[in-house]
């Protein structure tokens, strides 16, 4: 049997502020979705990458959210996502990685303490 990851669920504290992150800073393509047992829901995608965001979908628990799972996204400018997600007050796990001539990368946390790393080519 084969099997292929289809899409990544995360459950988000407050939709519109995750939307502002990964739509507004990351740029990815958001299409609608209708909620799930009264739990708001945004469907985004960006070529082959697919999340699913719903919003209260654990019952609202307060967690972290670091424990394992890194989302990883390839971008064109880490310093024009860093300045946006200052803005946003968001945290930096692990600070710049990487020389002029290879590839750039940066941990962040997004609005619900998910790892975020973020590569750029030199």
């Amino acid at each position: 049997m084969k099997s292929t990851l289809s899409q990544i669920i995360l459950d988000v504290a407050n939709l519109e502020r995750s939307l502002e992150f990964y739509a507004g800073v990351l740029k990815m393509r958001v299409s609608p979705a209708a909620g799930f047992g009264g739990h708001p829901m945004a469907h985004l995608s960006n070529g082959e990458t697919e999340l699913l965001l719903i919003q209260g979908g654990s019952d609202g628990a307060d967690y972290d959210r670091r424990g394992g799972v890194i989302l990883s996204f390839q971008i064109s400018s880490i310093a024009d996502v860093l300045s946006n997600s200052e803005q946003m007050g968001l945290t930096v796990l692990r600070g710049m990685e990487g020389g002029s001539n290879q590839v750039r990368s940066v941990l962040i946390a997004d609005p619900d303490n998910y790892a975020i790393l973020l590569s750029e080519a030199a």
